[in-house]
């Protein structure tokens, strides 16, 4: 007698679990007597019997049970029902289907870009043992350019120390995550993922910080700046999901743009909220380049005490009014 197979499936209509009948009648509930065993307080310990006709089909019949047998989608009790390849039933919580064993099934599905191979280059420390001697590069002639007071060896030291222990703990969250949903923590593939994103950051912060220098293009760039540097982390969070999950979805697509652009309204609010800045607060370009490196011609020394003047008068003229305003 042919074999059929009883599928219980999730709430996103994904199997999860497949039950293999080899005889006909088998019994479904909750007790441990029966053929299958549902584990769903809402479904009887004994709630239906799969029989097969004598036309050879194969019938689902209820056996009394609390909250009855449901037919999908019409949302109808049934007592006795002839299924078929795609019938849907639902005890309780719980959805069923039946499949014969010769039901055919597509093709697999080829790994997307060689994943796994992908997945055992990146975590092989060859690729981390180039990215990070860059990125620390990156870090320390960042904080040298950004830095008004003279070049210290305490002051760089410093600087690779943060990028370090800040970089550890980063990558050790997205290990443990790793170890949690993919079974290995790939801790050096989320090392040279980190290392890439932040050589990345710093290439477009000092990269549009040069452009905005030499051009004199500062408010165009600074939204230039800011959806790179969105782009940047958007990647990053993408490559760890992906690295921790060894899937990549349009949910996981989704989740890293939301954290790229939270990210980015937090670090540049003055973006967004034209009043976030103090009115008082000069705004100063970090680094500060060599003016060799303008390509622009700069303002004369007119125009530019004449701009010194009428900030000078606009902030005499907020001071007075504090000072009015205070008891």
């Amino acid at each position: 007698m042919e074999e059929v197979i009883l599928e219980i499936l999730g709430r996103t209509g994904k199997v999860k679990e497949r039950h293999r009948l080899a005889e006909l009648p088998a019994t479904v509930g909750r007790g441990y007597g029966n053929h299958v065993v549902v584990d769903d307080p809402y479904v009887s310990p004994l709630h239906l019997r799969l029989e097969r006709g004598e036309d050879g089909r194969v019938a689902v019949r209820d056996l009394g049970s609390a909250n009855g047998t449901v037919l999908l989608p019409a949302a109808a009790k049934i007592d006795r029902l002839v299924l078929g390849p795609e019938t849907l039933l639902r005890l309780g919580h719980t959805t069923l289907r039946l499949r014969d064993a010769a039901f055919a099934v597509p093709e697999a599905q080829p790994l997307a870009g060689g994943i796994e191979s992908f997945m055992a280059r990146l975590d092989s420390g060859r690729l981390l043992a180039l990215v990070l001697p860059l990125t620390l590069l990156a870090a320390a002639l960042d904080g040298y350019f950004s830095s008004f007071d003279d070049a210290e060896i305490m002051s760089l030291v410093f600087v690779l120390v943060v990028v370090l222990v800040g970089g550890g703990v980063w990558v050790s969250l997205w290990a443990l995550a790793s170890r949690g949903m993919a079974g290995r923590s790939y801790f050096f593939a989320h090392c040279t993922v980190a290392c890439l994103g932040l050589l990345g950051l710093s290439l477009v912060d000092s990269g549009t910080s040069l452009f905005s220098f030499a051009f004199a293009l500062e408010e165009a760039v600074s939204w230039g700046r800011a959806l790179a540097a969105a782009g940047c982390l958007g990647l990053l969070f993408f490559c760890h999901l992906g690295v921790a999950s060894l899937m990549r979805h349009r949910s996981v697509l989704g989740l890293s743009i939301v954290l790229a652009l939270v990210l980015t309204l937090l670090f540049e609010p003055d973006l967004f909220f034209d009043d976030w800045q103090d009115p008082g607060q000069i705004p100063v370009s970090l680094p500060i380049w060599p003016s060799g490196l303008q390509m622009v011609a700069s303002e004369d020394t007119a125009s530019f005490f004449g701009a010194a003047t009428e900030l000078r008068a606009r902030l005499d003229d907020e001071r007075r009014v504090r000072e009015e305003e205070e008891p």
